[in-house]
């Protein structure tokens, strides 16, 4: 058991102490606690706080050899470029820039009102009420293609992208269900 020492905090009393060491059940979980707590001093460490250790390779230049480099510039060549880079987005999965448009219209949002209040603000997958999202069936991009619409007046102009019947809705949970599958669960 831990016991209160000579650098413990005055407000840190003996029954908390007492808590931490029922679930230290080691010599070097006490020990972490102890020096979380600053009951001990940290042996090796000096007063000035140290942070981390310094790398084996700081302030020095040229530490692999020409030979080296050129081995390992060739084993790397094409190993993080274009689509295996680890920031690679591909660009079917991207929304444009008018479908980002489109769904910042002030018409889509009286459309999800509209779907929503047609369902009663219920999820029509799994039934729950609270707050609720509004989903095309048919994609905004399909629709997009299908109609050939190139600016946000010919988007206002298409009835098929403000259709209630196109619309329906689900709870957030059901929605994160549907990504990527297109269509209806």
């Amino acid at each position: 058991m831990i016991s209160r020492g000579v650098h413990c905090p005055r407000f840190i009393g003996a029954n908390l102490l007492g808590m931490l060491a029922k679930y230290a059940h080691n010599f070097q979980n006490v020990r972490w606690v102890r020096k979380i707590m600053h009951l001990e001093k940290t042996p090796g460490i000096k007063e000035k706080k140290q942070i981390g250790f310094i790398p084996w390779n700081k302030g020095k230049t040229n530490v692999y050899s020409e030979d080296t480099l050129i081995k390992m510039r060739t084993q790397n060549k094409g190993k993080f470029v274009g689509k295996n880079s680890p920031n690679y987005k591909n660009p079917k999965d991207r929304i444009s820039p008018l479908n980002k448009s489109i769904r910042n219209l002030p018409k889509i949002y009286e459309w999800k009102l509209q779907v929503r209040g047609r369902d009663n603000w219920i999820c029509q997958k799994c039934g729950c009420k609270g707050w609720m999202e509004a989903h095309h069936i048919i994609m905004i991009s399909k629709l997009i293609k299908k109609y050939n619409i190139k600016s946000k007046e010919d988007a206002l102009l298409c009835d098929a992208l403000w259709d209630l019947d196109n619309g329906i809705t689900y709870c957030k949970k059901c929605h994160k269900l549907l990504k990527g599958k297109g269509g209806l669960l």
